[in-house]
């Protein structure tokens, strides 16, 4: 098979540049057939990835060192900056301890004075769109969504030509946020634009290349092949070559999300939003031709390419390492699998709303959650999992990992049962969680504390009262019905120490 980027650059010179078959032969060194299945190729997926976790690198902890020295010399004199040679032995005579390579050392030094270094302000020209290309880029707005306040974003795409614009609301800026907000803008329109300029995200752009060239990271540029995208990036610091855009970002934020957004449902709410820009085209007037930008936009969808007839996979599909008590991070955000699956890497398909664990076959769900975003919440976790799988194990509760992730309350009710009692409890807790959720879980337990009704038989009738479903009975043996809780337990060694003194 052939790589990625040779892939991209024979589907560019015959969708682009019109070439025939036969030249794109010649040029790449490849038989017909082989050119003809690439150009042909409807579905870009990427296909599952290993589940081996990549592990740290040796230079971290001194990274943050080499950082602070080399962002130093952008104030000194070309001559007297720091070499990768230096940078090896200065780190030598400085940490006794330190052991890296020198190779190792200048690996990083070069990528990172890659990033550090200045470029010169460029002359700016007048640009002019052709219909059918557009401009995408993101903008910050506030929406509320089920009463929640959430800091989220706007993605905008504009047609230069005809002024035209759209907008969706997104979570985050992230590559799921990315492309199903682009997706949602192509199917609405019911094309795609032949080209579209960006910024340099990281999301879509792993590196710049020295002479203005791109290296796009894997899974946008499957995404732009898939629906034959030419993606044009901005040169850094340059945003008049998507001016139309950076205006669109701040002209929609304006008029289409003030007063405050609020909804129950994202998906719906886009809807909503992307009709509402229509009709404003309707009603608003190109700033120099005086035509309606309704009727421009027109030329811009007869030039658009047609939707792909293979779906494409938006989501993302990743492998992560969980920890002894079966969490794992993305980013900086920390999810749950299970209390069976600690120490295991397990796969991950993340969308912009959810984080979903599956096992091996891709199919049974381990764990379901909402995506974080923010500072607000850093831990999401499914609790139905650890709830059953604890309630078959009550003998290890005591020193599980999962006893310290609960909240004090439900970690001190637990305390006080033996181990039969404590795993009919948990078996309640699960089906409660099942049929109302976490909160209820933490208020039957807060209630039953209160009471001190410690017994597996009490609590499932306390759950009925509170929220009216109805439980299996759960009851302990006779000979434990006299130890339900620690007072109990001191009353009779008190009792018993008081007849030896007699």
């Amino acid at each position: 098979m052939l790589d990625l980027e040779e892939i991209k650059e024979i589907r560019f010179m015959y969708f682009r540049m019109h070439e025939p078959i036969t030249n794109i032969c010649a040029k790449y060194h490849h038989d017909y057939k082989t050119v003809r299945k690439y150009l042909e190729m409807d579905d870009f997926n990427p296909s599952v990835p290993l589940q081996k976790a990549a592990h740290p690198s040796v230079l971290d902890p001194w990274i943050p060192i080499i950082d602070s020295w080399l962002s130093a010399d952008a104030g000194m004199p070309y001559k007297q900056r720091h070499t990768a040679k230096r940078v090896h032995s200065r780190l030598k005579e400085t940490y006794p301890d330190f052991s890296c390579s020198y190779s190792t050392v200048n690996n990083y030094v070069q990528k990172k004075k890659k990033e550090l270094k200045l470029k010169k302000q460029k002359a700016m020209i007048p640009l002019t769109h052709d219909p059918g290309t557009a401009q995408a880029d993101f903008g910050d707005v506030l929406f509320e969504e089920n009463g929640k306040l959430i800091s989220g974003h706007e993605l905008v795409m504009s047609f230069p030509y005809s002024n035209a614009a759209f907008a969706v609301l997104t979570y985050g800026e992230n590559t799921e946020c990315l492309l199903e907000g682009l997706d949602t803008i192509f199917r609405f329109i019911k094309g795609v634009p032949s080209v579209i300029w960006f910024d340099n995200a990281s999301t879509m752009v792993s590196e710049v290349i020295k002479g203005g060239g791109r290296k796009l990271t894997e899974r946008f540029s499957r995404f732009c092949e898939h629906y034959r995208i030419h993606p044009v990036f901005m040169n850094r610091g340059a945003g008049n070559e998507k001016g139309s855009v950076e205006a669109q970002v701040g002209n929609m934020r304006r008029n289409l999300f003030v007063p405050l957004p609020q909804f129950n449902d994202l998906n719906e709410y886009n809807q909503k939003t992307l009709s509402r820009c229509v009709s404003r085209m309707e009603n608003e007037f190109h700033y120099i031709h005086q035509d309606r930008i309704i009727d421009l936009f027109q030329k811009d969808r007869d030039s658009l390419l047609p939707l792909p007839s293979t779906p494409y996979d938006l989501s993302t599909l990743i492998s992560c390492t969980t920890g002894e008590t079966g969490l794992f991070k993305i980013g900086d955000y920390t999810y749950s699998a299970s209390a069976e699956h600690e120490r295991e890497t397990v796969l991950v398909r993340l969308t912009s709303s959810s984080v979903t664990v599956l096992e091996k076959d891709l199919k049974t769900k381990i764990a379901v959650h909402r995506r974080l975003y923010g500072d607000d919440e850093r831990i999401s976790v499914e609790w139905g999992p650890y709830l059953r799988t604890m309630s078959r194990k009550p003998r290890s509760f005591l020193n599980s990992g999962f006893r310290e992730l609960l909240p004090d309350e439900m970690k001190i009710y637990l305390f006080h049962m033996n181990d039969e009692s404590r795993g009919a409890a948990l078996s309640i807790m699960a089906d409660l969680y099942e049929s109302h959720g976490f909160e209820a879980v933490r208020k039957l337990c807060l209630r039953a504390a209160a009471e001190r009704k410690y017994d597996p038989h009490d609590l499932a009738m306390s759950a009925q009262r509170m929220f009216g479903i109805s439980y299996r009975q759960y009851q302990t043996e006779e000979k434990d019905s006299d130890i339900r809780n620690f007072d109990l337990i001191l009353r009779k060694a008190m009792n018993s120490t008081g007849k030896n003194n007699d």
